[in-house]
């Protein structure tokens, strides 16, 4: 079965972008920057400073999805961090180890999108004077990073090593 994560991450970062859009014809000229964990506003900015963090996200976004293997080709394998590098850096298992980490990093792409939606979303509504419960960005927090959790388990188990990846030593 082939993996969701590729196009749900260019369906969620497509919200994202639109949020984004809606977000600079629609909001007012003051609007949040920066919020205590309870979601009480202690400082405020403008929307031009708004949107173009909200741009900045987006193209940080973009190299979590597409970006990840462009970069992981270029640059020296020495600085890559990859579970089991003494397996998966040598050139033989190179190519294989860029894909899974591509294909991997799609489905944490598509968290990491769906929580930057939940934080653009919720600047906007205090922005339009409807502020969130106190509870919900510590609580959106709490599942993004059990998700992030989760993900880095199936990570793990993606870039195991091949059962007996090395042939075994000829008879003598």
């Amino acid at each position: 079965m082939k993996s969701l994560g590729r196009p749900l991450f260019w369906v969620t970062f497509a919200c994202y972008a639109v949020l984004v859009g809606w977000q600079a014809a629609n909001l007012p000229d003051r609007v949040p920057a920066h919020a205590r964990l309870d979601g009480t506003v202690d400082r405020w900015g403008t929307l031009t400073e708004h949107v173009v963090l909200g741009v900045a996200m987006g193209a940080m976004l973009l190299l979590m999805g597409p970006g990840l293997g462009v970069v992981m080709r270029r640059m020296p394998r020495s600085t890559v961090n990859i579970p089991h590098p003494e397996y998966w850096k040598r050139d033989e298992h190179w190519p294989e180890a860029v894909r899974r980490m591509t294909d991997a990093v799609w489905g944490f792409g598509v968290l990491f999108n769906l929580f930057m939606i939940f934080v653009m979303g919720t600047i906007g509504e205090t922005a339009l004077g409807r502020p969130q419960p106190p509870w919900l960005f510590p609580a959106a927090l709490a599942l993004f990073l059990a998700g992030t959790a989760v993900w880095l388990v199936g990570l793990s188990r993606t870039m195991r090593v091949p059962a007996d990846p090395w042939p075994a030593e000829p008879r003598r």
